[in-house]
């Protein structure tokens, strides 16, 4: 069975070997993103991992809901401004509320000699570790935590169909466990207003 296609494979050790390219890890990438990949190690110490070799995890890991640990030891050929990005991005990406939904939120433990990890991921990873086990919690958590405006715009089109579902997701986000002021009241109030602003009319005639 090729390695792209284990489903059995839990534990991977790579470690100091220098003779994995780009192709090897983008093949590596392949077995992350199978959707029956139940990988959770991932050691890859010493291996020449570089920004496009990280870029190539990292955006792997964006489809990966197995691997909990990815030991990169003294890898120092990762860059904070690309190879870093990458790996920030695939555990929260936060350029729209989805795309921060469809994060990775399975891995909880980052392993690098002598290096300080971005404080962006130490915070998704510490997300990831304290929900373990519940990724939604974790994808909830991030949500609330790196978007202060809930954009109401894509739901108008429904009318208010979405609204009842909105207002219960910000219920059901009231119970989850956080440490960091989420403010849900007041963005669930702000949530609604859009609605109303948006559709007066149909609110109006929902009232008589």
């Amino acid at each position: 069975m090729a390695l792209t296609e284990n489903s059995t494979l839990t534990e991977l050790v790579l470690s100091h070997n220098r003779s994995i390219t780009l192709r090897g890890y983008q093949s590596l990438s392949t077995l992350l993103e199978n959707p029956s990949c139940s990988l959770q190690m991932l050691d890859l110490k010493g291996s020449n991992v570089d920004d496009e070799a990280m870029s190539a995890v990292a955006n792997a890991l964006s489809n990966n809901q197995s691997l909990k640990y990815l030991f990169l030891g003294n890898n120092h050929a990762i860059s904070a401004s690309k190879g870093w990005v990458a790996l920030s991005h695939a555990l929260c990406d936060v350029s729209s509320i989805n795309k921060t939904f469809l994060s990775n939120h399975t891995l909880q433990t980052i392993r690098m000699r002598s290096v300080e990890l971005p404080h962006c991921l130490i915070s998704s990873l510490r997300l990831n570790r304290i929900h373990r086990g519940k990724p939604q919690v974790a994808a909830v958590n991030k949500i609330l935590m790196h978007h202060d405006d809930f954009n109401m715009d894509s739901f108008f089109e429904c009318g208010l169909k979405l609204l009842p579902f909105v207002i219960d997701w910000f219920e059901r986000a009231k119970d989850f466990p956080r440490d960091f002021e989420a403010n849900i009241e007041q963005r669930k109030l702000s949530a609604m207003f859009q609605f109303v602003r948006e559709c007066p009319l149909l609110c109006v005639a929902q009232e008589a």
